[in-house]
């Protein structure tokens, strides 16, 4: 069942991403905004898949990574908004 739940999600989560990136007009600062989130996705991916068996240090380790990097994310938003 959880298998079905991921299949569902994932196909779902492709499908909406590739949409949006053929219908987006890309410019400099929306492909540097997508370059900076795919650091928070990998560790968004590495958070979620954390197992209770696995030491805390290793998901102390990646929420930490998550957080830097979507602190990179707003950091770069805030810069971009105090430009316009």
């Amino acid at each position: 069942m959880i298998t079905l739940v991921r299949v569902l999600f994932w196909v779902t989560a492709v499908a909406l991403v590739a949409s949006i990136v053929y219908l987006m007009n890309w410019n400099k600062e929306r492909f540097y905004l997508a370059i900076l989130t795919l650091p928070a996705i990998y560790f968004m991916w590495k958070v979620f898949n954390y197992n209770y068996f696995e030491p805390d240090s290793v998901f102390i380790e990646e929420l930490s990574g998550l957080v830097l990097s979507l602190l990179i994310v707003i950091l770069y938003l805030i810069r971009l908004n105090k430009k316009n």
